[in-house]
């Protein structure tokens, strides 16, 4: 038996797939785009809460470092697997970038 919360959340029909190595805002970009949204408005008509009362604005970045409660709501809404949104993340798609980025900001 699904849970309310299961029940409220919001599924996108015409949501396509994620292009092989596309970033999270590039590819809801290209869903919200069939909604007149852009991926921040998007992401609001999502109930992207972890049951602490947390919402999408407390996602800093969407495409570096997107809470796994959110991309797992990203999943549930179009239709595909949590793997699939995982790979857009690009902090977890290119870790050494990561590395790459702290070394030129001079970070320790």
């Amino acid at each position: 038996m699904r849970t309310a919360e299961e029940r409220r959340i919001l599924t996108l029909p015409f949501a396509p797939r994620p292009c092989p190595d596309e970033i999270m805002s590039s590819w809801l970009s290209r869903i919200g785009c069939r909604y007149d949204c852009d991926p921040w408005a998007l992401l609001n008509l999502l109930p992207m809460g972890s049951g602490r009362g947390e919402d999408a604005s407390v996602c800093d970045s969407i495409d570096w470092g997107m809470p796994l409660h959110h991309q797992r709501r990203v999943a549930q809404a179009a239709l595909v697997k949590a793997a699939v949104v995982a790979r857009c993340d690009a902090a977890k798609a290119a870790p050494s970038c990561v590395a790459i980025l702290v070394r030129v900001a001079g970070m320790p």
